[in-house]
């Protein structure tokens, strides 16, 4: 399981940020804006988050701060 800590939660929404389209983050039944810190940290840890947003580029930057 890895957790999920302020850095890496700042990266995520910086690289979030870059992109004009609407991004989330899934886990479960919680859906989040990846563009905001608060929501990005209440995810906790990043088992089963899945991305959703029409910009692959980020989707692929973002999949891979999960590794």
């Amino acid at each position: 399981m890895k957790y999920l800590h302020a850095g890496i939660a700042s990266e995520l929404v910086n690289i979030a940020h870059q992109s004009r389209s609407d991004v989330y983050l899934h886990r479960g039944r919680i859906t989040v804006d990846a563009k905001s810190i608060l929501g990005v940290m209440s995810l906790i840890y990043f088992d089963g988050v899945s991305v959703e947003t029409d910009d692959h580029e980020i989707a692929q930057k973002i999949r891979g701060l999960f590794e």
